[in-house]
This record gives structure tokens, C-alpha cells and sequence, in this order.
């Protein structure tokens, strides 16, 4: 507040306020700018284990796990329902 505050009558004006912002984006950008940049390193290798697929997704692990999850339960559930209609085809057409 003492900082900005150049009239001293103890509260900020917006000409205050405006000198108080430029300062606070003139420090934010010299922080941004003293910042070391870091290196992108992307490293892709094939899977130890060969049983795994090597799947490459911009997806979280996790997120493919349950939609290949899904995935194998709908088709589960589907060959269930179709094994149940040719078993009742075959029972009413016999």
C-alpha cells in the first residue's frame, strides 16, 4: 500500500491502481523470463513384456483401460444376447 499509495491519503486511486498493475506485470514477466527452459524429452520404446500392446495415445493410461474395458464388456454382453437368440431359433424352428 505504501508502495503505490503516492498522494498518501491511505487509499488507491485508479491512476494508483493502474501503476500498481503495470508493476505487477512487469515483475511477473521479468520472473517468466529469468525462468531456465526446460527440454521436452519424449521417449517411446516398445513394451518389455511382448504380450503387451503397444499402444500409443495422447489419452492417460487409465482412461484407455476403461474404455477397452467397456469396450470387452459390450461385447461380451452382446455375444451373450445373440448366443441366446440362435438357442431360442433353433428351439422354436426345430
Amino acid at each position: 500500500m505504501t508502495r503505490f499509495d503516492t498522494n498518501k491519503d491511505g487509499e488507491i486511486d485508479q491512476e494508483e491502481w493502474e501503476s500498481a498493475r503495470l508493476a505487477a506485470q512487469l515483475q511477473a514477466q521479468q520472473i517468466y523470463l529469468e525462468r531456465p527452459v526446460e527440454q521436452a524429452v519424449s521417449i517411446i520404446t516398445k513394451p518389455d513384456i511382448s504380450q503387451r500392446p503397444f499402444i500409443i495415445s495422447v489419452y492417460p493410461q487409465k482412461r484407455l483401460i476403461k474404455k477397452y474395458c467397456q469396450i470387452a464388456f459390450s461385447a461380451f454382453t452382446l455375444y451373450l444376447v445373440l448366443m441366446g437368440y440362435i438357442v431360442w431359433l433353433m428351439q422354436t424352428y426345430h
